[in-house]
């Protein structure tokens, strides 16, 4: 789809490009050759994410003073989608300074 934008000559429809694609560069390297460079990108975001949300969870229960399994439905997801903004927040600094 990049190339199809990047190069409106490029093919006049999506199975066209691939087409296209595959046929000049390979599958691989027509299709994954970005699949390193996100990876150094994705795989630091998620495992601060994932540290981040579980560690501010836990803040936000103790400060409350209450367990998980001690509060409702409405409680616990209130929890999980405050604590989920603060490590996306935390997270894409963390992993994307220069975007911040």
């Amino acid at each position: 789809r990049i190339r199809s934008v990047s190069d409106p000559g490029y093919a006049s429809s999506l199975p066209g490009v691939a087409a296209r694609l595959i046929k000049e560069e390979g599958v691989v390297r027509g299709f994954y050759s970005g699949f390193g460079p996100i990876l150094f990108k994705q795989i630091p975001y998620t495992m601060a994410k994932f540290a981040v949300q579980g560690r501010t969870a836990e803040s936000m229960y103790q400060s409350m003073g209450k367990k998980p399994a001690d509060c409702g439905v409405l409680l616990n997801t209130s929890v999980s989608l405050g604590s989920g903004v603060i490590a996306g927040v935390v997270s894409a600094i963390i992993s994307h300074p220069a975007d911040t």
